[in-house]
């Protein structure tokens, strides 16, 4: 089903906060994709896929899974193609021999949000890490999620390269989603890492500000489209699943991924 910007933006806020990973059905299974959920629940493939099932006569089933899940299932032949996000685990499975025609879809980028009083005093700043150094020498709050997900996972990251390792009295994990997350911090008026999404479908909600929100590389989240090894797994539709890769490439595909948006925040950019 074709969704316009404006419906996904009406019901982004209640579907993606509240909705697990689920399965989009079609009647006659033709391609089977892993998708990013960060990708899925933006409403982009809702944009991006009629036209080329259309086109091509072909239907595109989707499972909205995160990275790990995703490579599982197509370690088992489970899959055509993964659209995860960029990660060490995406280099084991490429060794390994289970990918082929690796290309770069798409781009987004984190941000930090705080408080408009922005204690650290962090807004303008040019690197995340310097960022975070500031505001582990203010003792500001900050929020994690502290749940291992990607984003937790480059959240710690950034505190490495920013050499701070102790952080007692002003850190808090609370375990919880994104969005779980963002409003601890709004409450509790605390800086935290966050997705584009998640800041656009609740920016309305929350008094938290955007405040670090450079192209910086370290905060920049890759998604990348993985055809499955059609010599592992005879099975896959590899010729199929080109014709996806072509497609999702092309610049008609590309334009739609650079000019879309929610709540007037533009999420992606063109892949390379």
């Amino acid at each position: 089903m074709l969704l316009s910007n404006k419906t996904a933006t009406c019901l982004l806020a209640f579907c993606f906060i509240f909705t697990p990973p689920v399965f989009a059905k079609g009647n006659n299974l033709s391609l089977r994709v892993a998708v990013a959920p960060l990708i899925y629940n933006s409403g982009l493939f809702s944009l991006l896929i009629p036209p080329f099932e259309r086109k091509n006569k072909l239907t595109v089933d989707v499972v909205a899974v995160n990275t790990e899940s995703a490579f599982k299932l197509a370690e088992k032949g489970d899959l055509d193609i993964v659209l995860v996000g960029d990660s060490k685990l995406e280099m084991s499975f490429l060794g390994k021999g289970f990918g082929a025609d690796h290309r770069q879809f798409a781009s987004s980028y984190y941000m930090i949000i705080g408080p408009p009083s922005d204690p650290a005093k962090i807004k303008g700043e040019k690197t995340a890490k310097y960022a975070f150094y500031k505001i582990s020498e203010k003792k500001a709050l900050f929020v994690s999620r502290g749940d291992g997900s990607e984003i937790d996972q480059r959240e710690k990251m950034l505190w490495e390269g920013a050499y701070v390792d102790k952080k007692v009295g002003w850190y808090l994990e609370t375990g919880k989603g994104m969005d779980e997350t963002v409003m601890i911090a709004d409450e509790k008026r605390g800086y935290t890492l966050c997705d584009k999404l998640t800041y656009a479908a609740m920016k309305d909600m929350v008094r938290l500000e955007v405040l670090i929100n450079e192209k910086d590389p370290y905060l920049k989240d890759s998604y990348n489209i993985i055809a499955v090894n059609p010599r592992r797994y005879p099975q896959v539709k590899y010729g199929a699943a080109l014709m996806l890769i072509e497609y999702l490439m092309s610049k008609e595909a590309q334009d739609i991924v650079n000019n879309f948006t929610i709540n007037g925040v533009q999420l992606f950019y063109p892949g390379e």
